[in-house]
């Protein structure tokens, strides 16, 4: 499909796309629902459409295409039918006898959403629009949005995923798809709110970051989110990019199961990396061929231990020190068992070395709700059988995302999975960030977990 060259460039639909001003060589990049103007002067004859009637291509008038590009005598005549109909030539799939059109060209749901729709929305926030515009971020305000990103790393677990850069210095460097995973779904919504941006604006964000699951009427509820979020105003023909018209095919998509899968060539940003890669691989070749050109090298390779033993010292038994309030909070726990046994402790990550990023708090499952915390202390409790139980001492989030004052105790297997946490800068509001299971779906170079980060991230958790 030749996409934003062609005046229907959306492969599943024959929307006619539309331009935002009449200069030469201007394309046809925008897909609202009304493209009309005061002037009609932009695209003229183009029709108003209704999100819930789309008119989607037909197989028939894509073969129909197909043999009018086969026949083309001139490459003038060519692209002629390539700029009305969007079709650009055959595909090999088309072999296939399960070919249909258009189900069988899948939508890529990580390029369309992290990589093209979260980079268009913060283009629009930060370079495409006005000072005058509600959701307009100013260039002071962004580069504190891109420092608290920086900040925040502090409390996000190493295990998730690679460090998430600077957007406002780092956004046209290369910006990894995991890095866009988290603004979308950790840090621009709690970063915004402190912020202070218009409420509509952040409204209408959380439309586009919510998202449904597995029954019928909740796919059907995907498509309502994603038409609401589109829904808007119609004078604006230069925030209509083919790629947030494309989020109204997602839930036809989940119906489609589109049984074929879709690779993405390398492009110009990314070859200098692919021939460094081939040059790697081309000396492990060598190597193995000539032994001699092996060069000895000792890597030392240091880890990060989650959990140390620590010996109970005299000192740390005294009325007010941080052990004894630990103690105290599980005598409370175990009631007048604990008392009676030996207890052992596990340093925390503030002694040693502190790393980088924390992986402290957790989420646990506790008498049948769901509890966040800090992991303060673990302690081991010695049975009269020769085995152990293990406890872990934790401060407590509760009510409206706020810490307790309480230490609280809980059972070591009770904790389900490592958390991050951001804490707002004004509010003092304590946000939840889990793991997205999207980040499980990539690479460890796409989540920017590479061989190095994974040695230094080795063991990293809270239990």
């Amino acid at each position: 499909m030749a996409g934003h060259l062609a005046m229907h460039g959306d492969r599943f639909s024959m929307v006619k796309a539309a331009r935002s001003n009449l200069a030469k060589q201007s394309k046809y990049l925008y897909y609202p629902m009304d493209a009309t103007e005061p002037s009609n002067k932009y695209n003229p004859g183009c029709p108003i459409y209704n999100l819930g009637e789309i008119p989607y291509q037909k197989e028939q008038e894509y073969w129909a295409t197909v043999t009018a590009l086969s026949q083309a005598e001139t490459k003038a005549r060519r692209a002629a039918i390539v700029t009305q109909t969007g079709v650009s030539r055959m595909p090999l799939c088309v072999a296939g006898d399960a070919f249909v059109h258009p189900n069988y060209f899948p939508l890529d749901p990580f390029h369309l959403i992290y990589e093209n729709c979260m980079v268009f929305i913060w283009d629009i926030w930060t370079v495409l629009s006005t000072p005058d515009e509600k959701f307009h971020m100013s260039s002071e305000r962004a580069a504190l949005f891109g420092q608290m990103v920086v900040d925040a790393m502090a409390t996000l677990p190493p295990s998730f995923c690679g460090p998430i850069r600077d957007p406002h210095l780092k956004r046209n460097s290369q910006y990894k798809i995991y890095e866009w995973m988290a603004l979308l779904h950790w840090y621009t919504i709690p970063f915004a709110f402190e912020l202070g941006f218009d409420m509509t604006v952040l409204g209408n964000f959380a439309t586009f970051v919510e998202v449904a699951s597995r029954t019928t009427a909740e796919i059907a509820k995907i498509f309502d989110l994603f038409a609401n979020f589109l829904d808007g105003d119609p004078r604006k023909i230069s925030r209509s990019r083919l790629c947030l018209f494309q989020l109204v095919h997602v839930a036809q998509h989940i119906h489609w199961n589109a049984p074929c899968e879709r690779a993405i060539g390398e492009k110009a940003p990314f070859v200098h990396l692919a021939n460094i890669i081939h040059e790697r691989e081309m000396m492990k070749i060598l190597v193995l061929r000539v032994p001699a050109l092996r060069e000895e090298t000792n890597v030392k390779i240091s880890l990060q231990r989650p959990f140390s033993k620590s010996k109970i010292l005299k000192r740390d038994q005294k009325p007010g020190t941080e052990f004894m309030k630990h103690f105290g909070a599980i005598q409370s726990f175990l009631r007048a068992r604990a008392s009676k046994t030996k207890l052992s402790s596990y340093l925390s990550e503030f002694k040693g070395d502190i790393p980088a990023r924390s992986s402290r708090y957790f989420e646990a499952l506790i008498d049948g709700s769901t509890h966040f915390g800090e992991a303060l202390a673990f302690y081991s409790m010695a049975l009269q059988d020769g085995s152990k139980e293990d406890f872990v001492v934790y401060h407590p989030i509760v009510g409206l995302r706020k810490w307790s004052a309480t230490l609280k105790v809980a059972c070591v297997p009770s904790i389900l999975a490592v958390v991050g946490i951001w804490t707002g800068l004004k509010s003092q509001n304590v946000h939840i960030l889990r793991k997205h299971p999207g980040l499980d779906l990539l690479s460890e170079a796409e989540c920017g977990l590479d061989e190095v980060n994974a040695d230094s991230f080795g063991g990293a958790s809270a239990a």
